[in-house]
């Protein structure tokens, strides 16, 4: 799939009149797990010092929606503080992430952007996998990666998922 298959599909996805909610974000996640070529996708929650998995695709434990955890036993703590993606290859060999991330998840590789929602961190967007990486993220897939959050910042906001 080229960028530019992505970027359409992705704002397809987002501004789809007849999907629900549940079935946009899922789709958007799947599609997402597609272009980076990662098998795990989530979007999380945060507040008040934790994460919370609001959906999720793909099985990997403890990874499942719902579940909670800290906010600095999570990727997630790192990646809200960047104003763009967070691309890890390895993160066990990673000063980035914490080794108790790394143990609490298992995930070596990674990429991430913050979720903005009127104008406020919701959470977050990410990609994973249990491998490492063996190919750096590409400056197009970490940046075009980070363009769909503010389509998904807008879908969710407009939703009453968020009240």
């Amino acid at each position: 799939m080229t960028i530019e298959q992505y970027r359409e599909q992705l704002y397809q996805t987002f501004f789809d009149s007849n999907r629900e909610l549940e079935s946009t974000i899922e789709a958007a996640l799947r599609l997402g797990c597609e272009y980076l070529e990662l098998p795990i996708g989530f979007l999380t929650e945060v507040s008040q010092g934790s994460q919370t998995f609001v959906h999720v695709v793909a099985d990997h434990e403890p990874i499942e929606e719902g579940a909670s955890c800290p906010l600095e036993k999570a990727y997630c703590q790192q990646t809200i503080t960047e104003d763009s993606a967070l691309a890890i290859e390895c993160a066990s060999q990673s000063e980035t992430i914490t080794d108790e991330a790394v143990r609490t998840f298992d995930l070596e590789a990674y990429i991430g952007s913050k979720v903005l929602v009127r104008d406020d961190v919701y959470g977050t967007v990410c990609f994973a996998d249990d491998a490492k990486r063996e190919t750096q993220f590409d400056t197009i897939p970490c940046c075009t990666f980070n363009l769909s959050s503010p389509e998904g910042s807008r879908f969710l906001s407009d939703s009453t998922l968020l009240g």
